[in-house]
């Protein structure tokens, strides 16, 4: 019952069917015989060769005496829509089989030819014989049997041989005329480096790819290949029927378009929340094509297969599992799997981010990346396919362009073909173990006296035997806090090594260069900044100073304050970020859209309400139910996420985000405090929206050997005026400043840049941040609690507090200001000096004496050689120079602008009083700050 051919398909019936089975054939939709089984098991022959035309044939037991004539019956239908049409078995992404149970209307929907079903359409639209590849039990099968049998069109059945060889494969073809097929990118690839592909390919009307990530590379290798026909790129898990949308790829972003007929795409946080444009989150399918659930799981089905009420109608729905987000078009940009996110040593990496700049290296075909060891000895391993193996260090050398040192996989193995499933996906299981499970580092052994001295002090820090002299410290394993370690035991050694010369000379090589003052020695640019800009001359870089000249007293009676309006908030879990963030809350209407990294939350929202729970002891539940108030996963560095925010309502975008690290081993402060200014930027400059740019007066420099005047101060018309920039940090700020002056000065963008001074604990009651070993400032304190000891000529030395929650007040007051005004200092003006502040811990039980500077160097010596204490006065050296010849001084800031201009607009910073102090001590003495752990 329920059989139905077409389009020229041929039963075979057995005589032992009983006679009374009738069988009608339809011609042109109408029935024009009536034939038993028995009969058409002798006749069938002769019946088939005069019908001379495609027929149909319905097999079914119900036949009444009504039937008199063929031309009037209507032949009886006992399948209901929610009967079982198929079930497959899929390992999916748990390697363990599941049966999907698929109905009759999931099918139904997948094969109806209609303008929104995009892959019938296409189908049909595109082609006369399409290719059939799949086996049967890989869901693809169903489109290839079923929407021939649907829509009259031929098929071209490749053998197993053929599927296995792709050179046969092109040969059938082009023999039989095939002008569509599907298959997967991997199964494409392959087909790619036949020599007939070109003439085969070139007869394609269009090429279904799916099942698989479509490679970025692999779309002009296509082109290249003699493809000029439509590309789609096909979506669907084989829980909802085989496919659900098809994108149309031209060379630009990769999409799997929109839902299909009766479908519908939502994207949602872990909570049920629906996300806006350009959130990721995870993609669930509801409508239609949404099949009954697993065979025999019947908990795995309640998780996945779900019911929403979607237009007060209850709609069955599926979680896919994969992560995605819409485009500008309505599009959906999938992003992989939410299990293809692996942690190494806590770092969170992206294999399919990895496997995307594998593949776009000459001569790589395809990649994996799998993580492979155990415990601490897990490791990256990177398998490729290629004709020939390629040149490791030179992938290795292409791969550290875009990728940070441990993002690199430890060991590489070359495969000719990648092993592929009977489904035409790579087949993780069969690739082969390494051989071995970590690079053997082959550095150069110390020859010198000093070399050994100081390969010795690295491989202590990094906890090895030994380290080769031209090995880069970050590159095996070191990190800041381990640099700090070697700096360390330098300087207990009596060497003239300071921390930031770990940085500029990672190797042991370098260092001894650079302790040697050696000619030759060779310095790393990329880690250390030049101290001045290439554009500047002796007293401003002129292109930006018409920027500059509104930010005076002359102009201070035109301050205002003006709404904000929608407000697109980065770096919304940082210290400055979150008490921004509160203060927009409270005091602004707007809408506020926060674009926040989720880190090992669940989403960014529960990130951000954990955040908020921290500091103010409230989720604001209530603003993000009401649309006021979303958090999107992401963050700045990310320039295709930040250029496509056109679905997000905003009308100032205040950036927080910032690498606040004052010395890295890589790229990250170029790639966070430049890189993701320059998105901004190219984001307002589009949208023509304002940008509100957090910077600090430290851009202010130092001064060395008295290269400008010692009186000299930075104010708000103030850039560069010959102040030292060395620190990288620093350098990456005031770098960012730059970009965002001269857009300024030429006419192109709107934006102001606040510099803030030394942020701390909160006005209201001395609540720091959670991570406050960040601060430079907290960690001397750990420091100085930690020898019990603070040189008696530094007690006089002033010091600035700038209260959190005062400062968040003061740059959305400055924010508002009219456009003419670009650079405010939101620093408090009520300074104090560290006396006060060193009787505040000694009054909060926090032991410090004043000592002299020789009994303070003898402590800070003694705590540097103890392992179980030098961390906890890592602070006290990280600013430390080598060169004890050179005279360095901070320049100071002026803010007497930025102050009037704040008492304008009703707010004055508040005294920094022994209240203040005393409650800002005891919230660090509750935070177990002074612990002595670091």
């Amino acid at each position: 019952e329920g059989i139905m051919l077409s389009g020229g398909a041929f039963v075979s019936l057995e005589p032992d069917y009983p006679d009374d089975r009738i069988l009608y054939i339809l011609k042109d939709a109408k029935i024009t015989h009536l034939i038993t089984a028995k009969e058409i098991y002798e006749q069938r022959k002769q019946l088939f060769e005069s019908c001379g035309t495609p027929i149909d044939i319905i097999f079914t037991d119900d036949l009444t005496e009504e039937t008199d004539g063929a031309e009037n019956f209507e032949p009886p239908v006992h399948i209901a829509p929610d009967s079982p049409a198929y079930c497959i078995y899929t390992s999916g992404s748990t390697g363990v089989p599941k049966g999907v149970e698929i109905l009759h209307r999931n099918l139904a929907n997948l094969l109806c030819y209609n303008d929104k079903n995009t892959l019938a359409k296409a189908y049909t639209d595109n082609s006369t014989v399409f290719l059939a590849l799949a086996a049967m039990t890989f869901d693809v099968s169903v489109i290839e049997e079923m929407m021939p049998l649907c829509h009259g069109k031929t098929v071209s059945i490749a053998t197993s041989e053929e599927i296995h060889n792709p050179l046969l494969l092109m040969r059938t073809v082009r023999a039989t005329g095939v002008d569509m097929m599907k298959c997967t990118p991997s199964y494409l690839q392959s087909i790619l480096d036949v020599p007939e592909a070109a003439d085969a390919l070139a007869g394609l009307n269009a090429l279904i790819v799916g099942a698989e990530p479509f490679p970025n590379t692999l779309y002009p290798k296509l082109r290249e290949a003699g493809f000029n026909g439509i590309l789609f790129n096909s979506y669907g898990p084989t829980e909802t029927c085989v496919s659900v949308s098809i994108g149309v790829l031209d060379g630009g972003q990769i999409t799997i378009g929109g839902p299909t007929l009766n479908t519908k795409f939502l994207i949602r946080d872990s909570f049920g929340n629906l996300l806006p444009p350009y959130a990721k989150g995870e993609l669930v399918i509801a409508g239609a094509q949404v099949g009954k659930g697993y065979v025999n799981l019947p908990e795995m089905t309640r998780d996945k297969f779900i019911t929403l009420d979607i237009g007060g109608k209850k709609t069955p729905a599926y979680r896919s599992g994969d992560i995605a987000y819409f485009n500008g078009r309505g599009e959906i940009i999938h992003c992989g799997r939410n299990d293809n996110q692996v942690k190494i040593r806590g770092l969170r990496i992206e294999l399919d981010g990895i496997e995307n700049v594998m593949n776009s290296f000459t001569g790589i075909k395809r990649s994996v990346v799998l993580v492979k060891g155990e415990g601490d000895g897990r490791f990256l391993c990177g398998y490729y396919a290629s004709e020939q193996p390629v040149d490791e260090a030179a992938l290795t050398a292409h791969m550290k362009e875009t990728l940070t040192a441990y993002m690199i996989p430890g060991v590489f193995v070359h495969l000719t073909e990648m092993p592929m499933t009977v489904n035409g996906k790579v087949n993780k299981k069969a690739l082969p173990e390494p051989e071995f499970t970590q690079k053997e580092r082959c550095g150069k052994p110390p020859k010198t006296e000093l070399q050994k001295q100081l390969a010795g002090m690295f491989a202590k820090a990094l906890g090895t035997d030994k380290i080769g002299i031209d090995e880069d410290f970050f590159e095996i394993g070191g990190t800041s806090m381990l640099a700090s370690k070697v700096a360390m035991q330098a300087m207990v050694a009596g060497l003239a090594v300071a921390y930031q010369d770990i940085f500029a000379y990672p190797t042991v090589e370098a260092l001894e260069s650079h302790i040697l003052g050696a000619s030759g020695s060779v310095k790393n640019e990329s880690r250390s900044p030049e101290t001045a800009p290439e554009t500047a001359n002796d007293i401003e870089i002129e292109e930006v100073r018409p920027a500059l000249l509104n930010n005076t007293m002359e102009h201070i009676r035109e301050i205002s304050d003006e709404p904000l309006g929608d407000i697109l908030l980065t770096g919304a879990t940082g210290f400055l970020g979150i008490h921004m963030l509160r203060e927009l809350i409270e005091n602004s209407t707007g809408k506020i859209t926060c674009l926040v990294r989720k880190g090992n939350s669940e989403t960014a929202r529960k990130r951000l309400e954990s955040m908020l729970v921290y500091y103010f002891e409230t989720n604001y539940g209530a603003e993000f139910d009401s649309g006021r108030l979303k958090a999107v996963d992401g963050d700045i560095t990310d320039r295709e996420l930040i250029m496509n925010q056109d679905g997000i309502s905003f009308d100032t975008v205040i950036n927080c985000a910032a690498c606040v690290k004052h010395f890295a081993s890589d790229d990250i402060l170029d790639r966070v405090n430049v890189k993701g200014v320059e998105n901004l930027i190219a984001l307002c400059e589009k949208c023509g929206k304002k940008l509100i740019q957090i910077s600090t007066v430290s851009v202010a420099g130092e001064n060395v050997d008295h290269a400008i005047p010692d009186t000299t101060v930075m104010k708000e018309n103030m850039f560069y005026f010959g102040q030292d920039l060395s620190n990288a940090y620093i350098r990456s700020k005031f770098d960012a400043e730059e970009k965002i002056l001269r857009e300024i000065a030429a006419g192109r963008l709107n934006a102001k840049i606040i510099r803030v001074g030394n942020l701390m604990s909160r006005d209201s009651d001395g609540e720091f941040q959670v991570n406050s070993v960040t601060s430079g400032f907290m960690r001397n304190l750990k420091g100085y609690a930690a020898i019990g000891a603070y040189p008696v000529s530094e007690m006089a030395r002033p010091v600035e507090f700038s209260p959190i929650d005062l400062v968040a007040r003061s740059v959305r007051l400055l924010a508002g200001t009219p456009d003419k005004f670009t650079v405010f200092h939101a620093v408090n003006g009520h300074w104090i000096e560290m006396g006060d502040v060193v009787a505040a811990m000694n009054a909060a039980g926090i032991p410090v004496d004043v000592v002299d500077e020789r009994e303070f160097s003898r402590r800070l010596a003694e705590a540097m050689k103890d392992d179980t204490k030098n961390m906890l006065v890592s602070g006290l050296i990280s600013y430390l120079s080598s060169d004890a010849d050179t005279v360095r001084s901070y320049v100071g800031e002026e803010h007497t602008f930025t102050k009037n201009a704040l008492y304008r607009l009703g707010f004055r910073w508040q005294l920094t009083d022994e209240r203040y102090l005393k409650s800002s001590i005891e919230a660090l003495i509750s935070l177990g700050f002074f612990d002595g752990e670091e």
